[in-house]
């Protein structure tokens, strides 16, 4: 071999040596099949997508109807979104002298519609097919999503405070309606708040994708669709802190210490009756998001919710 052709081929072999670098500086992959991608190679602004590539998978957004928000799920509450009333039920009378008079409606004008635990089920099935009213699965992972966010928290940081219980001091007496404004949060109350500016009697609460829900902690106690077993001791009060981790799991917030002066409410009754959940306008410091209520009669009359998820 000549020495010119020598000096050719050394020539050519730097030059790849020179190609292969710089297609490894700007992030194009190497033809070697064992070569270690580089963490730090800057991707090609001017790279072509592949139009055969499988593009990853994105939730579908959940359509909630007029008046209702929709809630992320939880594990182990709950898999998929589902949409909730963002107020308590209002009735709305249809025909007087049908065999449905009313339906269950959410929005703000009007105060609370009042049943029977089996009313309570009939009026959120009435509605149409796909609506139920809530569980305590669904009302866990609203009040577990609530307490996250740092804006429902008298300190403006997740823990640090407490949790507003919206009407719960009996001032002024009986259930209210709600605002059609949501930076009306204190509405119908004898103090003035907003989102921006935190009270215990605030009755909205901050959902981690931006909704806002009303009444969840005060105002009117609410039916769960279930009955479920008093999980405590012989008491007719107990603090969330008073259960066992099991009970602690299905009822409680979070953290296992916090308790009513966190603003996360109490259990109350001993008894194997209907189930309710939330404070009531004059439950005082024992109202909050966890409040729940084991020795109501179910066939007395109380607020409730309903839920909507899209029939499959």
């Amino acid at each position: 071999m000549s020495k010119g052709l020598k000096r050719a081929l050394i020539s050519l072999v730097a030059i790849g040596t020179l190609i292969s670098a710089i297609m490894m500086a700007c992030g194009r992959p190497s033809d070697d099949p064992n070569a270690t991608p580089d963490p730090n190679a800057i991707p090609d602004p001017n790279a072509i997508p592949d139009p055969n590539a499988t593009p990853e998978p994105t939730p579908t957004p959940i359509a909630c109807p007029t008046g209702y928000i929709p809630v992320p799920p939880l594990a182990p509450f709950t898999t998929e979104p589902f949409c909730v009333a963002k107020y308590e039920m209002k009735e709305s009378v249809i025909n007087p002298n049908a065999l449905i008079p009313s339906i269950p409606v959410s929005q703000p004008s009007g105060k609370p519609w009042l049943l029977n635990r089996n009313e309570a089920i009939n009026a959120c099935e009435n509605v149409g097919n796909g609506y139920s009213l809530i569980t305590n699965n669904e009302w866990m992972t609203i009040a577990r999503n609530i307490e996250q966010v740092a804006e429902n928290w008298s300190d403006r940081e997740v823990g640090v405070g407490e949790l507003n219980r919206g009407h719960f001091d009996n001032k002024p007496w009986g259930t209210l309606e709600a605002s059609p404004d949501d930076n009306e949060a204190c509405y119908g109350t004898d103090n003035r708040c907003s989102a921006s500016h935190w009270l215990p009697e605030r009755r909205t609460h901050r959902l981690s994708n931006g909704e806002v829900i009303w009444d969840f902690a005060g105002n009117a106690s609410e039916w769960l669709r279930e009955t479920i077993h008093h999980p405590g001791a012989d008491k007719t009060t107990l603090e969330f802190p008073e259960l066992d981790p099991e009970g602690q799991a299905r009822f409680g917030p979070t953290d296992p210490t916090w308790g009513s002066w966190k603003g996360v409410g109490v259990i109350y009754g001993a008894e194997f009756k209907g189930v309710r959940r939330g404070g009531v306008y004059n439950g005082g410091l024992h109202a909050g998001i966890y409040a729940i209520d084991f020795g109501f009669p179910s066939d007395k009359l109380s607020g409730f919710r309903c839920i909507y998820k899209p029939p499959k």
